[in-house]
């Protein structure tokens, strides 16, 4: 609803804001250009986040180049057809290093949605496009294993936990680092905090990423860790169906983390060395907007981790960006002998406890370190 009312020289409109109670006196030409602003963003596509619609444009490309390889007629590539999709497989096998062809399939269906305003998903399920899926997955698989054996140095690493004597090292160096003022010092301060952070919460770099500032994180009352949430991979806006849940979410009260019985507790040692990142503002260094920066996290934390060496695990194995969170997880799997996985499945804000199998290595190594970091979990 709206009022109009005048001066000598502009039109205003009196209008509901945002935020605001009473009705607010806005520019009727502002007000105007808002609201063909509003309509040019519901008309376009876009219902999810920027990196799904840049992903489609990656994978809309490559489809293309297939066709035009494949000799598909011009303009008949996104026409329902078995038997493009089976060329697809075929150009795949050979042209990118893919491991399904689900994100074409997924990219066919949206492309008729959009372009075509067919919302019939054509190729989701067809009985005909799954026996060719899962025939290019076979042959894939031959292909990688040939290839492994063929060429042993060129197989690509492992993702895998941070061992546990590395963990402490990286707390002994935070802890030195709190005593050294330079800007080196307090930018790898917090690097290393972050990498606690996705440790102890069992979070991935993403969500480090979507931290709007180091307001999100603090330690409450008690001494617990607590966190905001704001960015979780693959959650959409507002409440998730799966979880019931919607962002931000406050880790607090008991969803927090407690503080371990001294300050020479490892748990305690890690709290003052985020705390103090935060002081110095080092915990948001992962560059560009806050609309940008999950989406480039894993990125700049696994490039920050190989340019310290943390990566470094064994032959064949390396830690990523990934790897705060796995560890999280194979250490409480590790230390509860599986039998808290519904427990650790919420903490990890997932819904399936064989999310909790596939994350946690059974082979990991709890060191004594490790083991009190997530004590508080496991008594």
């Amino acid at each position: 609803m709206a009022f109009l009312t005048w001066t000598d020289t502009e039109r205003y409109v009196s209008v509901r804001v945002p935020g605001k109670r009473k009705f607010q006196e806005v520019s009727a030409d502002v007000r105007t250009a808002e609201i063909n602003a509003a309509r040019v963003r519901m008309r376009s596509d876009g219902g999810g986040v920027a990196s799904t619609e840049s992903t489609h444009q990656t994978y809309r490309r490559i489809f293309l180049q297939a066709c035009r390889e494949m000799e598909i007629t011009e303009g008949q590539e996104f026409d329902f057809s078995t038997e493009t999709f089976g060329e697809l497989g075929a150009w795949c096998l050979i042209g990118i290093n893919i491991a399904k062809l689900d994100v074409f399939t997924t990219m066919l269906n949206k492309e008729r949605e959009v372009s075509f305003n067919d919302y019939s998903r054509p190729w989701y399920k067809h009985p005909k496009i799954l026996k060719i899926k899962k025939k290019y997955e076979i042959e894939k698989h031959k292909d990688d294993q040939a290839f492994a054996l063929a060429h042993p140095e060129a197989v690509k690493e492992l993702r895998v936990s941070i061992p546990g004597n590395t963990i402490q090292e990286i707390v002994v160096e935070g802890e030195q680092l709190m005593l050294d003022g330079r800007e080196e010092a307090t930018e790898k301060l917090g690097h290393i905090a972050t990498i606690l952070m996705t440790l102890l919460f069992v979070i991935r770099a993403s969500t480090v990423g979507g931290m709007f500032s180091e307001k999100d994180i603090w330690l409450d009352e008690n001494g617990h860790l607590c966190m905001t949430i704001r960015f979780i991979k693959c959650w959409v806006t507002g409440r998730q169906k799966s979880t019931g849940k919607k962002l931000p979410i406050e880790r607090v009260g008991r969803d927090s983390i407690p503080p371990g019985d001294g300050p020479d507790h490892p748990r305690s040692r890690a709290f003052a060395i985020i705390m103090e990142a935060k002081r110095r503002n080092s915990l948001c260094w992962i560059p560009g907007h806050v609309d940008d920066r999950p989406y480039r996290a894993a990125k700049d934390m696994t490039e920050m981790m190989e340019g310290y060496g943390w990566n470094l695990v064994t032959l064949g194995r390396k830690a990523s960006s990934h790897s705060g969170r796995k560890t999280g997880v194979s250490a409480l799997d590790n230390l509860t002998n599986g039998g808290s996985r519904s427990q650790i499945m919420e903490w990890m804000l997932v819904t399936d406890v064989s999310l909790v199998a596939r994350y946690c290595e059974r082979e990991y190594m709890v060191t004594a370190f490790v083991a009190k970091i997530f004590d508080w979990m496991t008594v």
